[in-house]
């Protein structure tokens, strides 16, 4: 483990990085480590925060390294998608689009629209004022609701 550069809002922490990989695993302070932390190159899936436990009994483990990495989804455009949702549910009704007539193909369609808008350089629907990508990720969430439920015909 090497200790690497300094966390720009906090002088006093510094930085982990992976001896195997070169990956920053998180942030110390001066007291221990902060936030969650993931080390792929370690053997056994153990969390980094969790490397003392070999050696402290008072430590817990937690195997979690096959866990899906929630924590690598940026969440912030999430509040967009949201809105977007929210917009939805009161033109339409909460979850209508689960009934839309052709909702596959319609939705795919949809989500190229706002694609091209925003390649074009439209990054605001005009009749929402939100985001395209937020309005296409919604057609795509929706794409991968139908995808996991295809006996639902539309």
């Amino acid at each position: 483990m090497q200790r690497g550069g300094k966390y720009p809002d906090h002088p006093d922490w510094t930085a982990d990085v992976c001896e195997r990989c070169g990956a920053s695993l998180g942030w110390l302070t001066e007291t221990g480590r902060i936030g969650l932390f993931h080390d792929p190159c370690m053997s056994g899936g153990v969390v980094v925060a969790d490397r003392d436990a070999d050696n402290d009994p008072t430590q817990g483990r937690k195997f979690d390294g096959d866990k899906l990495r929630y924590d690598l989804v940026p969440w912030e455009p999430m509040n967009d998608v949201a809105a977007v949702l929210t917009h939805g549910a009161k033109k339409y009704a909460p979850e209508n689009w689960k009934y839309v007539r052709g909702a596959r193909w319609r939705y795919l369609a949809a989500a190229f629209r706002h694609l091209v808008a925003r390649a074009t350089g439209e990054k605001a629907d005009p009749e929402t004022g939100l985001p395209h990508t937020a309005h296409a990720i919604c057609c795509l969430l929706f794409l991968g609701w139908f995808d996991k439920h295809e006996e639902v015909v539309d």
